[in-house]
């Protein structure tokens, strides 16, 4: 989709009919495929409540500052799991853009030592850029990681005209994203 004014796409009523009906554009693993790869993460401290909280967050797809990126969960709980599309509205200043991905895989694992979740999701056609990401919680001891694992090429063509700042625009969404939930959940 073309990027429209910001202020039109924030009150915008969501389709999710469309973007369920939407073809996944990559699904395949992260460490295969075309691509840039991309890793960030971000270790704050925590006990098992804030890591509930974090992870509540993460299931909800409330993980960016809304003013980066207002999501929509096509679930009937609101909340991730495999199959379930969620509708991104994007926001760079004063334009905004629709996407949307499809979630490939939920997690949620304990140890002795350590408690893992989080989910990966894949692209859909329509969204700017054509690959697949991995958002981990990991709790051990009184530390939290969270991290995002990426794999993704420009898709679209204003995307691709404006390679380096969208590029840029990606990777301090995601640095937005590390310090939302770590503050949002402290």
């Amino acid at each position: 989709m073309r990027p429209v004014p910001a202020s039109r796409l924030r009150g915008a009523s969501v389709d999710c009919a469309r973007w369920k009906a939407a073809p996944q554009t990559d699904s395949g693993p992260l460490d295969v495929g075309r691509g840039e790869r991309h890793h960030a993460e971000i270790t704050f401290e925590g006990d098992a409540a804030r890591f509930d909280r974090a992870l509540d967050r993460v299931m909800r797809y409330a993980i960016f500052p809304p003013s980066w990126l207002l999501p929509t969960v096509c679930s009937d709980d609101g909340r991730l799991a495999p199959g379930v599309t969620v509708v991104q509205r994007v926001f760079m200043g004063p334009i905004g853009v629709w996407s949307g991905v499809r979630i490939m895989e939920v997690f949620d694992e304990a140890t002795a030592q350590e408690r893992r979740a989080g989910f990966s999701c894949g692209t859909l056609l329509g969204h700017p850029e054509r690959g697949v990401e991995r958002f981990t919680l990991v709790r051990s001891g009184d530390s939290i990681t969270f991290s995002l694992d990426s794999r993704s090429e420009l898709a679209a063509f204003y995307a691709r005209l404006g390679q380096p700042f969208a590029r840029f625009f990606q990777h301090r969404a995601v640095d937005a994203a590390m310090r939302h939930v770590m503050a949002s959940t402290g």
